[in-house]
């Protein structure tokens, strides 16, 4: 069983990712989730195109992807830093 979870709704001017813990046991009815943490971090994929169209970038870790890896790893140290047997679930609009 997972120890939690992180969902992250990808956005046009934002992405959004919380953290989750394992929820409580209930007498009936959905478990209520133990929200560890949540954070918005200012990326999103129109704001990420906007930013990244003038220089785009061949190399392995492009600049985007190094700019979205250092909100989320932030937001990992902060909050746990990567728990062993924890979900990802992503979600984004059309």
């Amino acid at each position: 069983m997972p120890e939690g979870v992180i969902l992250f709704d990808i956005g046009g001017g934002s992405s959004e990712c919380v953290l989750l813990g394992r929820p409580l046991p209930t007498n009936g009815g959905p478990p209520a989730p133990e929200i560890r943490a949540w954070a918005s971090l200012p990326v999103g994929v129109v704001t990420l195109a906007e930013r990244m169209a003038a220089s785009p970038s061949t190399a392995p870790c492009s600049r985007r992807d190094c700019e979205v890896g250092d909100f989320v790893d932030r937001f990992a140290a902060l909050h746990g830093d990567r728990p062993a047997g924890i979900h990802l679930l992503g979600t984004s609009g059309t």
